[in-house]
């Protein structure tokens, strides 16, 4: 198989025409061009690695630079949506202590007379079935309460007699009310304190929680 060498590339230098090269003398150029093209493949092969690995190295810092950024990401949504829950939180509070509030205003601005009526008639209300109560009151109250019986069952047609009796242990608007199926007390703090703490209970329920993100 005849091949063309390119003695120039090779530092040989002849004079033009034609010359003879003997066999022995061409085997060093024969290894000369073996050795260049030896060499020219393993500079490609090193070319294609590097470019290789130059590639992966750019694909692997651009995959680094978005999960960085993904994670920052949910860092700042996470933290927004803490500081976001603890305003919702606080004003929730501050909802549940305004009402409380002005329900307590409300009730001050009627006398203990008003408030037995309106505490006792509340109480009824979970009573519908029952004939014959007694009503306990205060002795400061006791007359007040007898001129306003009427004014206490109305309405509550099944209540048939409303007992009224006068109850040492009790003091102001505090009432207790009896009935066959037990016994109901209407202290008035306590009925606010518990409507309180309903209030902030089903405020906390519904509080939103605090919510993770997961980046792949």
């Amino acid at each position: 198989m005849a091949s063309i060498y390119r003695l120039k590339e090779l530092g040989a230098n002849l004079t033009p025409g034609t010359h003879i090269i003997k066999e022995a003398e061409f085997a060093s150029v024969e290894t000369a061009d073996q050795i260049i093209a030896n060499a020219q493949r393993k500079a490609e092969e090193i070319l294609q690695d590097a470019t290789r690995v130059y590639e992966e190295q750019q694909k692997q810092g651009y995959e680094d630079g978005v999960r960085k950024a993904q994670s920052e990401a949910c860092e700042r949504i996470l933290g927004e949506q803490e500081l976001l829950d603890t305003r919702l939180r606080d004003v929730e509070h501050d909802v549940v202590t305004v009402t409380i509030t002005l329900l307590r205003r409300l009730l001050d601005e009627f006398d203990d007379a008003e408030r037995v009526r309106l505490m006792a008639r509340s109480m009824l209300k979970s009573l519908r079935a029952e004939k014959r109560v007694r009503l306990h009151v205060a002795p400061e109250m006791y007359s007040q309460a007898m001129a306003m019986s009427g004014a206490i069952t109305d309405g509550f047609k099944q209540v048939e007699f409303l007992e009224i009796v006068e109850d040492g242990d009790l003091q102001g608007a505090h009432i207790v009310l009896d009935a066959p199926v037990g016994r109901v007390d209407g202290n008035l703090q306590v009925r606010l304190e518990e409507i309180e703490e309903i209030l902030r209970r089903t405020s906390s329920a519904q509080a939103p929680s605090k919510r993770s993100l997961e980046v792949s």
